[in-house]
């Protein structure tokens, strides 16, 4: 565990305000799925990761120490300021909708867009924490968020990951359209607006271990991507997952909300404009996402077919069976009540 007293005044508000934040969301969460000895903590470690951990009956999930300070870097005011740029690619009601929430002083994007991250994290890690419960095995559990290389392949661990992005991704929508509901909004467009924000932050979020830029705590680092590849190491390829929490997405947004329409081209146009906007402010370079977009086309197939066959194998898992009859989903789209 780390242990934060003592260190200068603004890091102590800083953890501070993760160690409450993820404690809030855990005693929430825990009390709705009637879970005992949940426990939140800090884990003493410089990169930015997060872990659910089921070991002796006690159901754990932490964040590095480097996590709040990394983030807290990544997630500078200056570096949103240039979202508003992405109401150019837009229709006009659409275009309107991003200016308005703008002028808006009670929406903060980087917050907003900040909060979407942590949650994204959380949901993630709390999914882990639910298969873990409903897996037959005694065997303790230890699931790290991101990419570990030395670990050996295991489909089942991939279609985990695979399912706890998508409940992920549901959850972020459903705190999306919370926001909206807060801040008295009833026009779709803006609706709209604030779904793909929160979805620009978790492929931010993504990108930022993708490119291999978010353990610099200079902000310094050229982009560097992973090479890509399927069945191997212990989570999925970044574009793997991308895909799949993009494709989810539209799919839970369709079904909560027809009206809206959401069309997959237009939601990769705004998701990857916020995308090339922020990059290009923390790299200072246009053409950061060239890359990721010829790794994209380059492996569209290889991916479709990836994630088709992660679906496939988690809906026959029994963890993950178990958890989608009790919450009445389909894989379609994740319950309301839970």
């Amino acid at each position: 565990m780390f242990d934060y007293n003592g260190l200068p005044e603004h890091l102590v508000k800083t953890y501070s305000f993760y160690e409450n934040k993820f404690n809030s969301l855990y005693e929430e969460y825990s009390e709705i799925w009637d879970l005992e000895n949940c426990f939140f903590y800090i884990k003493n470690s410089n990169s930015c990761n997060a872990s659910a951990i089921k070991i002796n009956g006690y159901n754990l999930i932490n964040i590095t120490n480097g996590y709040p300070v990394l983030m807290e870097r990544k997630f500078r005011e200056e570096l949103f300021r240039n979202q508003i740029l992405v109401a150019i690619i837009n229709e006009k009601n659409i275009s309107d909708a991003y200016c308005q929430l703008h002028e808006n002083q009670s929406f903060n994007i980087k917050e907003f867009m900040l909060e979407c991250s942590i949650r994204f994290t959380f949901h993630h890690e709390f999914r882990h924490i639910l298969q873990f419960n409903n897996s037959n095995s005694r065997t303790n559990f230890n699931f790290q968020e991101n990419l570990n290389t030395n670990t050996a392949f295991k489909m089942k661990k991939h279609a985990w990951e695979y399912d706890a992005d998508r409940i992920a991704t549901a959850k972020v929508l459903g705190f999306a359209n919370d926001t909206k509901t807060i801040l008295g909004y009833e026009d779709d467009y803006l609706l709209k607006c604030i779904l793909y924000i929160a979805l620009s932050s978790i492929i931010i979020t993504k990108n930022l271990f993708y490119f291999n830029v978010i353990n610099d705590y200079s902000n310094a680092l050229s982009v560097k991507i992973k090479e890509f590849y399927t069945k191997k190491f212990s989570h999925p390829h970044s574009l793997v997952r991308m895909i799949n929490i993009i494709s989810y997405f539209i799919d839970c947004a369709n079904d909560r909300y027809p009206s809206l329409g959401f069309e997959y081209q237009e939601v990769i146009n705004n998701v990857l404009g916020m995308n090339r906007l922020y990059f290009s402010s923390l790299t200072q370079d246009q053409s950061v996402l060239d890359d990721f977009f010829t790794e994209w086309k380059n492996n569209l197939n290889q991916i479709n077919a990836y994630n088709n066959e992660l679906y496939e194998f988690a809906i026959r898992n029994k963890p993950i069976k178990q958890l989608l009859l009790y919450t009445g989903a389909d894989f379609g789209i994740t319950s309301k009540s839970r």
